[in-house]
C-alpha cells in the first residue's frame, strides 16, 4: 500500500494536511460502505445448510465469509501513485478495491460468533475465549481459522490492519 507521505504533502501546512486527510477519510468511509453493500448484493450462497462445525441448526445457519468483507476492504486497498495533492483534489475515486472473495461456510449463530471471536483474537494476537467449546468443535473451528489466515497472508496485509 502506498503512503500519503509525499513531497506535496510536506508543502502543506499542518492544519491543511489534517483537513485534507479528514476529507479523504470521510470519502473512504463512504467508498467502504458502497463497496460492502455491492459485495453483499453480489453474494448468493444458495440454500441454507447445517452448520459446518456441529452439523445442526440448518434453519438458523448464517453464511460466514471465510475472509470477512470488512477485512477484505482494508486489505485490498490500493492507492494510486498520484501525488497526494491530486489525491486530495479528486478524492477516493483513485482508490481501487478488488472484487470480493465470497468463499464461505454455513455456521449456526453460536459457531458464527465463535468464528468472529477467533478472527478478533488473531488480529489482536491474543488467545480467543472459547471456554466450554468441545475439543472436536475447536478442531473444526481451527480448520476454518487456518483458511482465514491463509487468505490474510495472501493479501499481503499482515500488520496493515
Amino acid at each position: 500500500m502506498n503512503t500519503l507521505n509525499t513531497t506535496a504533502t510536506a508543502k502543506l501546512a499542518k492544519s491543511q494536511r489534517a483537513m485534507s486527510l479528514a476529507r479523504f477519510q470521510i470519502g473512504m468511509k463512504e467508498k467502504r460502505r458502497r463497496w460492502t453493500l455491492d459485495a453483499r448484493a453480489s453474494f448468493s450462497p444458495g440454500d441454507k445448510r447445517p452448520c459446518i462445525v456441529c452439523g445442526r441448526y440448518q434453519s438458523l445457519a448464517h453464511a460466514h465469509h471465510v475472509f470477512p468483507l470488512s477485512i477484505q476492504f482494508k486489505t485490498n486497498l490500493v492507492i494510486s501513485d498520484r501525488q497526494f495533492s491530486e489525491l486530495v483534489d479528486h478524492g477516493p475515486e483513485f482508490v481501487i478495491v478488488k472484487e470480493p472473495d465470497h468463499e464461505f461456510v454455513w455456521m449456526c449463530p453460536t459457531h458464527h460468533e465463535a468464528a468472529h471471536e477467533i478472527i478478533r483474537a488473531l488480529l489482536a494476537n491474543v488467545q480467543p475465549d472459547l471456554d466450554g467449546m468441545p475439543a472436536h468443535e475447536r478442531d473444526a473451528m481451527q480448520r476454518i481459522s487456518v483458511r482465514f489466515v491463509e487468505k490474510l497472508v495472501a493479501s499481503g496485509a499482515i500488520g496493515a490492519i
